[in-house]
């Protein structure tokens, strides 16, 4: 196994150790203390009512203390110290009747990881896939027989948690409420509504199937990324120190000819990166940044960029089907591949 695909193996796995614990007291609903939650009866007509059912509440320190008790270690390098937070145990969906909806039921990453690793040891290797296997497994049994919810704690630790120390699970069940607004249907005289959501939030992680995909196929550009920080040094730098680069990026001719009509303006930074992607001159790989630092508001210019460049190539064709060039069909039935765009549109 080469450098990269350590790497690339670690970032995949390192993505199911993400805990999910999103429940407010203050606005969600604390199912035990209630003396009977379901049916819930909406007054609104108009609004079509469903909740997140989060079943079961672990801390994230006692976990891991346990992951490492039962694996013989110590955790040297942190002592007790890993963080504050909660985690679930699972999470499916109902409806106001208290009906489960079909196909809802999701596993934490992070209680599941921590299962497989303590069950199979530190070097086995955590598979999305055996995950959904096991969620697929449980949503069928949930299809057939609905358990009661005060039972769903007790159902979770058997089915799918049963090595773990039942000391360190808290039996609580909270419910998140989802509302979705229907839409008047006036000869049928009644609201129609969507078809009941089966996500909820409980996926720590928004890349791990991104990471997968990637991992399976890695092409040179990938690879060149994942292992840039043990290539030389030669061809690298570091734009947000290097003043003399920033002025290159910065000068009037490499900025893009339109931008997208907004109340807000690029920052520095947001504008050297729009302006080193559309000048086709330097390759750019990426743009990181935390939530709400801007990379969208980023894409968004550079996708005005590339409509202009396209309307001035348009602009130089007699005809509009001057602008497509022939293509040998892949697949003979599908008829619509005879013509792509020209190549020129894609410099």
């Amino acid at each position: 196994m080469n450098n990269a695909e350590k790497i690339l193996d670690y970032w995949y796995e390192s993505e199911f150790f993400s805990p999910c614990w999103t429940i407010d007291p203050k606005t969600d609903i604390d199912i035990i203390k209630q003396e009977k939650f379901f049916p819930y009866y909406e007054e609104d007509p108009s609004k079509q009512v469903s909740f997140d059912i989060y079943i079961g509440k672990v801390d994230v320190q006692e976990v891991i203390q346990w992951m490492l008790d039962r694996a013989g270690l110590e955790d040297d390098n942190y002592g007790n110290d890993y963080g504050n937070g909660s985690c679930c145990l699972c999470a499916l969906r109902m409806d106001a009747e208290g009906n489960y909806i079909s196909d809802s039921f999701v596993v934490s990453p992070f209680i599941w990881a921590i299962k497989q690793l303590v069950a199979n040891g530190f070097e086995s290797k955590l598979d999305i896939e055996e995950l959904e296997w096991l969620q697929d497994y449980v949503n069928k049994k949930l299809g057939i027989k609905m358990i009661a919810i005060d039972n769903l704690v007790n159902f979770a630790v058997e089915a799918i948690f049963e090595d773990i120390d039942i000391t360190i699970i808290s039996p609580e069940i909270w419910a998140k409420k989802e509302v979705q607004y229907g839409r008047y249907n006036k000869d049928l005289e009644m609201y129609e509504f969507p078809e009941l959501p089966t996500s909820t939030d409980i996926i720590g992680s928004f890349i791990l199937k991104d990471i997968e995909k990637v991992r399976s196929a890695p092409t040179d550009r990938i690879i060149e990324y994942v292992e840039a920080l043990n290539q030389p040094n030669n061809h690298k730098v570091e734009i947000d120190v290097d003043t003399n680069e920033m002025e290159k990026w910065l000068i009037a001719d490499k900025f893009p000819l339109g931008m997208w009509p907004s109340e807000y303006q690029p920052c520095l930074m947001q504008q050297i990166a729009i302006n080193i992607s559309c000048s086709n001159e330097q390759r750019i790989f990426s743009v990181n940044g935390p939530p709400g630092t801007g990379k969208t508001t980023m894409l968004k210019e550079i996708i005005v960029s590339n409509i202009i460049q396209r309307a001035m190539v348009m602009c130089e064709y007699n005809h509009p089907d001057d602008a497509f060039e022939y293509c040998k069909l892949k697949e003979p039935f599908q008829y619509n591949k005879n013509y792509v765009l020209h190549s020129r549109f894609y410099v």
